[in-house]
């Protein structure tokens, strides 16, 4: 009698369909962020193109976090409203906040551009590469290459 349950149960099994294969990666359709691929157009192009010795880097201010992790880095010094992009040239600072083309500046946002404007350091809203470009040439920066 054994033997007929198990066999019974075997040819259930066989018969159960298998359950479908989860979507792989490349099955789904990834949500672009326009301002993160904007940011990383920009990254890839500064890296390029922004002549020695200025440098650069990205505030990383954006984006949802873990309340504990926002709160270290507030105690870090993180201050809201900060650019994306902060050159740095021996004549001083130039403050890049890149938007989506959509993208509107938060309120703290409006109040970083409005503190750089009033000592005197440059703030640019950038929206695309070519936004960025023509934003360091108002600069004097002479730029090496071109966009890819």
């Amino acid at each position: 009698m054994a033997r007929g349950v198990a066999a019974s149960v075997r040819h259930a099994l066989d018969t159960v369909p298998a359950p479908a294969p989860a979507p792989t990666p490349a099955a789904k359709k990834p949500r672009k962020r326009e301002e993160d691929a904007l940011q990383q157009q920009v990254a890839a192009y500064l890296d390029r193109a922004l002549p020695a010795p200025l440098k650069w880097l990205h505030i990383p201010n954006g984006g949802r976090r873990d309340p504990v992790v926002a709160a270290i880095l507030k105690s870090f010094g993180t201050k809201p409203g900060a650019a994306d992009v902060l050159i740095l040239r021996p004549e001083g600072f130039i403050w890049i906040e890149l938007k989506a083309l959509k993208g509107v500046l938060s309120e703290e946002q409006k109040a970083w551009r409005d503190w750089c404007r009033s000592i005197g350091a440059p703030w640019f809203l950038c929206r695309s590469l070519e936004d960025v470009i023509e934003a360091l040439v108002s600069e004097q920066i002479t730029l090496k290459g071109r966009p890819v």
